[in-house]
């Protein structure tokens, strides 16, 4: 099954063998931002730029829930956390926030990157050794962004992402290190770009240029910077502070 957003400000879930419309949703009064499954496919959750963010039952099609935050900015992403508990959604105020969708509560708002005018999207990812959660956006002045998801604090900035100059990192998605290897992020942008950002594959000199094996010679030669450290590091020689505890923790989102 696959499921997509219209300009048409409808959802429409789809059976991929066939290529037919199973089932369209109306679900928005503006066209439709994104969409995103659940792990298991029983909800859905869609955002438009009319400032709502829906969640569906997907087997009957029922809006089960309707979130909206107070000043509506349009919402042009969501995302299902890992463990599908809640929602990530990205407004044109240049915020990214964290919903509980079952009590309908904004927990979390996650400022610092720029989103005025394009669809940015992102994911969640893990450092500390898979004990710390964090989230991770493009950004429209070309950067991608890194929060502590807990006490919403800018981890990092990896700066290039969007080929410089007026380049745009249109989304990124955090792939955890597993069985002793480093995390790595991959991002896109409007220069035509994927880059793949590697923890622990380049140093930082004084300059931000990046040196070591691990860059590609592309990284060398724009002084790229790619995540430093290993997936239970800090960022290399106490640059980055990875924050505190609140209510919202790494299991809370990443695990069942």
């Amino acid at each position: 099954m696959l499921v997509s957003g219209s300009y048409d400000e409808a959802v429409y879930l789809w059976d991929v063998r066939s290529g037919r419309v199973m089932r369209s949703l109306p679900a928005h009064s503006d066209p439709v931002g994104g969409v995103d499954f659940v792990r298991d496919g029983t909800l859905i959750v869609s955002c438009g730029g009319d400032g709502l963010i829906r969640v569906w039952d997907t087997p009957t099609g029922q809006c089960l829930r309707t979130l909206v935050h107070e000043d509506t900015p349009p919402v042009t992403s969501v995302r299902f956390s890992p463990n599908g508990k809640f929602i990530l959604a990205w407004t044109l105020d240049s915020c990214v926030r964290l919903w509980d969708y079952v009590e309908g509560r904004c927990l979390k708002t996650y400022q610092g990157h720029k989103n005025t005018r394009y669809s940015l999207s992102g994911g969640f990812g893990t450092y500390s050794a898979g004990t710390k959660a964090f989230v991770a956006s493009g950004s429209e002045d070309g950067g991608v962004v890194i929060w502590d998801v807990t006490s919403k604090e800018v981890l990092q900035r990896l700066e290039g992402g969007g080929g410089g100059g007026e380049g745009v990192v249109l989304g990124v998605d955090a792939i955890d290190g597993k069985e002793g290897g480093g995390g790595r992020l991959v991002s896109g942008g409007v220069d035509g770009v994927v880059r793949v950002w590697v923890a622990g594959a380049v140093r930082e000199d004084a300059e931000g240029e990046g040196e070591g094996e691990g860059a590609t010679e592309r990284e060398r030669d724009r002084g790229n910077r790619v995540v430093n450290g290993t997936a239970g590091g800090n960022g290399g020689e106490g640059r980055v502070n990875w924050g505190g505890e609140a209510e919202i923790k790494m299991e809370d989102v990443m695990e069942e």
